[in-house]
Parts: C-alpha cells; sequence; structure tokens
C-alpha cells in the first residue's frame, strides 16, 4: 500500500484542541477562509523561493531578482492565484531576500520539491522536502519554509522539527546522503524579520525517535479505524 505523508503522520496525530477552539470560536466558514488564504500566500511564497533558488546563486542578487520578477509572470503556479494570495507571497518571500542570514548562506541546491520515502519493514512514510542546499560553510542541509501570520515561539514548532528530522533520515536512506542537519525558516505577515531555527544532525535524531513513536501511533489509530471499517 502508499505510506502516509509526514504531514498526514503529524496532523492525525497531533494535538488538535487549539486548533478545534479557534474553529468554534470563528465559525467554520471563517476557518475555512482564512486556511485557505494561508495556503494560498505560502504556496506563492514556496514557489518563488523555488524559482530563486534554481537559479546560480552566485550570479549577483538584483540580476537574480529581476529574473524571478519575469518568471513569476508566466509561472502558472504563481498565476492561478488571485492578487492577495500572490501580493501577500511576494511580500513574504522579499522578506527572506532582504535579509543577509538567508540566501547568501546556500552555496547551491542539492535538490527541491523532491518527493522521499522511507521504510522499515511494512511501515513508513513519505513525503515532498522544500530544500536540501550544499551551504557555504560546507555542510549539507534541509531547509523547510513556514510562513505564519505573526512570529512563532519554539514551543509552537515542535512538529516542524520533526517533520525536517523525517525528511533528513529519507535523504539519509534513499541517496545515502547524510544531512548535516536541518533549517526551519519562517516569514510572518507581521515584522519584517524572518525566524530561523536550526537543527544539528544531533537534534535530528533525537527528534526523529519522537517521529517514530508518532509514526506507530498514526498506524495504531489506522489498524483500530479498519476494524471498525473506516479508513483514513
Amino acid at each position: 500500500g502508499t505510506f502516509p505523508s509526514v504531514t498526514t503522520v503529524l496532523s492525525s496525530t497531533g494535538d488538535k484542541s487549539g486548533l478545534d477552539r479557534w474553529r468554534k470560536r470563528v465559525g467554520e466558514d471563517e476557518a475555512k477562509r482564512i486556511g485557505t488564504e494561508a495556503t494560498n500566500r505560502g504556496t506563492v511564497m514556496h514557489r518563488l523561493l523555488e524559482l530563486y533558488l534554481a537559479e546560480d546563486l552566485t550570479a549577483d542578487k538584483k540580476d537574480l531578482l529581476k529574473i524571478i520578477i519575469e518568471k513569476s509572470k508566466v509561472d502558472e503556479e504563481i498565476l492561478q492565484f488571485d492578487d492577495k494570495a500572490k501580493r501577500v507571497g511576494w511580500d513574504l518571500f522579499l522578506k527572506f531576500y532582504k535579509k543577509e542570514e538567508f540566501f547568501p548562506r546556500i552555496q547551491e541546491t542539492i535538490f527541491q520539491e523532491r518527493f522521499l520515502w522511507f521504510n522499515q519493514g511494512e511501515h513508513g512514510y513519505a513525503g515532498t522536502v522544500d530544500n536540501f542546499s550544499l551551504l557555504t560553510c560546507g555542510n549539507k542541509k534541509i531547509i523547510d519554509f513556514k510562513t505564519a501570520k505573526k512570529p512563532k515561539q519554539e514551543d509552537y514548532i515542535m512538529d516542524y522539527k520533526l517533520q525536517v528530522s523525517a525528511y533528513s533520515i529519507a535523504i539519509w536512506q534513499r541517496y545515502n546522503i547524510k544531512p548535516d542537519g536541518g533549517e526551519i525558516w519562517i516569514a510572518n505577515e507581521l515584522d519584517d524579520n524572518p525566524q530561523k531555527y536550526v537543527l544539528t544532525f544531533d537534534d535530528i535524531k533525537f527528534f526523529f525517535s519522537l517521529f517514530k513513536d508518532r509514526l506507530m501511533r498514526f498506524y495504531e489509530i489506522k489498524k483500530n479505524a479498519e476494524l471498525q471499517g473506516i479508513n483514513i
């Protein structure tokens, strides 16, 4: 059978109480609208990052931006969205672009938007990693891009860390390249300072053991549901 995605595993086994309370408060329709807006702006930002990081990163920053602006005008993935999603997506992208501690540290992209999977016996998972790059310091790292309404406290990004660790171990298994670590980049709509959370390989090992617990829980939930004739 097909393996569950990392995001499915995490969303099925996570604590949803806060989200449920928020949904009740704003109502189902409003929650859906906000969710769609967030997804759309995130997709536009991701696509712009992908276009940018696919270029020769030794080129002049301003020239690269000009190339991306032209490419974005004919990019079908971006064109499907409304003006608001495009505007906010661009805004979030530029927050990374303007800061020295993001793009200039990437020497070259090894691969992007790569489908990965990991298996151990009949238990496994799959997912698409945003970016795997060689940094100027010589490290190879997974970089995961996120968007937010406002800056995120570290307590709230546990699932992001689990996601990065799951992708790291999958790259190791699939390509026999051991990532040196991972980074989570978060651009938010409130201020111009994107956040960067850095994981070492030791962190990845630690968070992967936590992810495996969640994976086992996912398979238990799935098995129990199937016994009751429900497919998840």
